[in-house]
């Protein structure tokens, strides 16, 4: 009962339901602010090539949502998921893709 009621506290249901899936907010050397709030936060993060991502948080969670490539040096494709956890270093990418990271 307890951890269902600190999973409905993250939810805010005074907002405005989206009538697109627009994405309406800057994307800036390649990310993308979802959505960040005092309990998570959630970026679009493309990749053109190569980029690194620092990985300083408790834990990371990242989703290919498009395209292909890899994480320092293990292959990724689109429906691939994992979790960085802390201390694991910075991430880098290679290839083209398209990533959801969301972190606590």
């Amino acid at each position: 009962e307890l951890h269902l009621k600190q999973s409905l506290d993250c939810i805010d249901y005074t907002m405005k339901a989206p009538e697109s899936g627009a994405v309406t907010t800057p994307e800036v050397d390649g990310v993308t602010l979802l959505n960040s709030n005092d309990r998570y936060t959630v970026e679009r993060v493309r990749v053109g090539g190569s980029k690194t991502l620092p990985q300083n948080h408790d834990f990371m969670c990242v989703s290919v949502i498009e395209g292909s490539g890899s994480v320092n040096g293990h292959e990724l494709h689109k429906g691939s998921h994992f979790v960085a956890p802390a201390e694991s270093g910075d991430l880098a990418f290679e290839g083209d893709m398209t990533l959801i990271c969301s972190w606590v």
